[in-house]
Formats: C-alpha cells, sequence, structure tokens
C-alpha cells in the first residue's frame, strides 16, 4: 500500500493568472482542500511548494531542489525529502478528489514504475503513482532539461488503469477535474455550491 502522497503546489499558474494554491473554494484555500482530502487517505502528505507560507498550518512542505523544472523536480525533490518506495503524486489544483478513488490508487500493486489513471480524455500523469525506482531517471532528465511528465511516461515501464475501472471509485470522474483556467474554477464554484 502507498503510504505517502505528494501534493504539487508551486506551479506558476500561467493560465489561471493567479496562484491556484490560494484560490478561496468553499471555506478555505484550494490547496487546503486537496490536502484534507490526501490526508484522510494517506498517512504521510509532502507539500513541494517554492512559498514559505503554504496555507495549511502543520503541513510538512519541502521546497524544489532545483526550482523552475516542474512537477518532475518536485517529485524528484519529494523522493529525496521522505522515505517511501512510491508515491502518488498530485496537482494542488484538484478540488473534487474522490477518497474512495484515492484509497483505490493507493493499493495497486508495485507492478510499474509509473501508474497513471486514464480518462476518456487523457492520461492524468499528476493523479498518478510513481517509484523511487525513477529516481536516478529523473535526476537524469533533469540535468539534460527534459522536463516533460509525459515523456518520461512513455520512456519507462508504465501501465495505465482504464477509465471502467476508475468509474468503481468514482463513477463522474470528477477527481480528474482541474482548474486550469478562470473559466475551470467558476465552473468547479458553481458545482461546490450545488
Amino acid at each position: 500500500m502507498i503510504e505517502a502522497a505528494v501534493l504539487l503546489a508551486g506551479g506558476k499558474s500561467q493560465r489561471m493568472g493567479q496562484d491556484k494554491a490560494r484560490l478561496p473554494f468553499g471555506s478555505e484555500p484550494l490547496a487546503a482542500r486537496v490536502y484534507r482530502t490526501l490526508a484522510e487517505v494517506f498517512p504521510q502528505v509532502v507539500v513541494v511548494t517554492n512559498q514559505p507560507d503554504f496555507p495549511v498550518p502543520g503541513a510538512f512542505c519541502i521546497s524544489d531542489r532545483f526550482p523552475g523544472n516542474g512537477p518532475l523536480e518536485g517529485l524528484a525533490s519529494a523522493f529525496e525529502a521522505i522515505d517511501a518506495d512510491r508515491v502518488l503524486l498530485v496537482a494542488c489544483d484538484m478540488p473534487f478528489l474522490q477518497p474512495e478513488l484515492l484509497r483505490a490508487l493507493a493499493n495497486e500493486p508495485d507492478d510499474a514504475d509509473v501508474i497513471a489513471p486514464r480518462t476518456p480524455r487523457f492520461r492524468e500523469p499528476l493523479l498518478a503513482i510513481y517509484s523511487r525506482r525513477l529516481l536516478p531517471v529523473l535526476r537524469e532528465r533533469l540535468g539534460a532539461g527534459d522536463c516533460r511528465v509525459c515523456g518520461l511516461i512513455d520512456d519507462v515501464n508504465h501501465r495505465e488503469i482504464g477509465p471502467e475501472a476508475l468509474r468503481q471509485h468514482d463513477p463522474e470522474l470528477r477527481s480528474f477535474w482541474n482548474l486550469n483556467r478562470p473559466e475551470d474554477y467558476e465552473q468547479a464554484l458553481e458545482l461546490l455550491s450545488r
């Protein structure tokens, strides 16, 4: 069973135009909501952020060892900071994570270096399982300037979890709704208010 989740909260949020981690979402910042949901399932939640005042008091926060290299740097930095064989890597802009789906992911067998969900629309690299075995590959790729998450997944031993299996734990696949643009945020607030 996977016992650690890595919450990425250091992105530039260019399409959103403001820091997604701090967007108000109900009674709390967006990243606090995601953190709280992860903490329901995982004994350890590590936040990768380059901001000293992450909006969850007492959260275990680390910074990217080499800032500016995106999610792969956050993943590598997390593996260097904690003792976990596998982690669930999660973006901070996914407000509708379903604990039942997270539990199912946490119980996936260790049979690939990356286990990534595939919805009917796309493969989700930022709600996926990564193995510590990748750390040397991560550092090599990052050192060569290759920061592409999907490129990494394509080049290593990986397995996908299809939409049918995902729907058993999240029938509407709401866990995979992320907030990239202001319109996404407005739609999510509307859904939250229902």
